[in-house]
């Protein structure tokens, strides 16, 4: 057998491709590093796995080579680089029925779905986050909002200061994915700040537990199922929410805000209360607020800020976020992420 690793040129991603489309699959090009294995006598593809930041990727071995101990020297291979990179928390998305497969490799279970299955290399991983965030009483109305915020808004705000007034407590996530323009530390800090003000509130990154579009993948889902991947997303993410945040954190309520003229949004949202309601906790849905220019949405400060239009995105944000932008650090992040801004 020949073995290599690394990023695939043109040429070898083809092959790649090609080898993954026959079981199924399809290379995901987010991965960042790949591990090939070829037969020594006709230089065929018979293994292969990828990885993307923490998250491995593109598993298959050939059907014909089953049980040669190939998926564990794709493993060893992919951990090695992995704890070269300093990560040593690995996550795999995978089809329900490879659970086995994985379970051997020494990865175990997380949660999932009829479409889907997220596992990790230790044991007890969200049981353990979940246990560091100090729970709210059981006896009170406990409310909850997950955020990306990028950046926070006064939509976020609203949606925030809404809930702390219709619950007891509030906790609100910010997720954690470094995948945004403004890094997670720095959405983390401004949501806090701009939510200081409000005493029931607590404000907790989202670790890794807190699923974004942006890593969720696609490669093994066939082409119906991809049509419904935000489905397939936002109802493992709700699932892992209602397992081991929930109950623990004694939360009752999840607070969303509307999005209008976004079907992707409105699915998301319907989705959402299938499947929290089943578990007893009730889904609010705020219309957002609007200024002059339209309804607050990050997207739209995200796009005033790439034409420059600094007045127009301060208009739909806090004050601690526009002062911020305002800041030398600030500044050096538009102008790094909008260079043609002329920030």
């Amino acid at each position: 057998m020949r073995l290599t690793t690394g990023y695939p040129d043109a040429a070898a991603t083809e092959k790649l491709d090609r080898f993954l489309r026959e079981g199924g699959l399809s290379y995901d090009r987010s991965c960042d590093y790949t591990v090939c294995i070829f037969d020594d006598d006709d230089g065929s593809l018979i293994a292969t796995g990828s990885l993307s930041g923490n998250i491995l990727k593109c598993f298959r071995v050939d059907d014909y080579r089953q049980g040669e101990g190939l998926s564990a020297t794709l493993m060893t291979e992919l951990r090695y680089e992995a704890a070269r990179r300093g990560i040593n928390h690995l996550f795999v998305y995978t089809k329900p029925q490879n659970e086995t497969i994985f379970l051997s490799l020494g990865f175990y279970r997380i949660e999932g779905t009829r479409d889907v299955l997220l596992m990790e290399n230790i044991t007890g991983g969200p049981k353990r986050f979940v246990s560091s965030i100090e729970a709210f009483p059981e006896d009170k109305i406990n409310g909850a909002v997950v955020c990306n915020s990028n950046p926070f808004t006064l939509g976020h705000r609203y949606l925030i200061e809404t809930a702390s007034r219709e619950c007891d407590n509030v906790y609100v996530f910010v997720v954690s994915e470094d995948r945004s323009i403004f890094p997670a530390d720095v959405r983390l800090d401004l949501v806090r700040k701009g939510t200081a003000d409000l005493r029931n509130v607590r404000v907790f990154p989202g670790g890794d537990y807190m699923i974004s579009s942006a890593t969720f993948p696609d490669y093994f889902m066939r082409d119906d199922q991809k049509e419904r991947l935000a489905d397939i997303q936002c109802e493992l993410d709700l699932r892992i929410f209602c397992r081991y945040f929930a109950g623990p954190l004694h939360i009752s309520r999840r607070y969303v805000g509307t999005e209008p003229g976004s079907l992707v949004t409105a699915r998301y949202n319907e989705t959402m209360h299938r499947v929290l309601e089943a578990e007893d906790i009730k889904v609010e849905e705020i219309r957002r607020i609007e200024t002059d220019a339209g309804y607050i949405s990050a997207s739209k400060v995200r796009e005033f800020l790439r034409r420059g239009e600094l007045e127009a995105a301060y208009g739909m944000l806090p004050v601690t976020t526009a002062d911020y932008l305002r800041s030398t650090q600030g500044r050096e992040l538009l102008r790094t992420a909008f260079p043609d801004a002329n920030y």
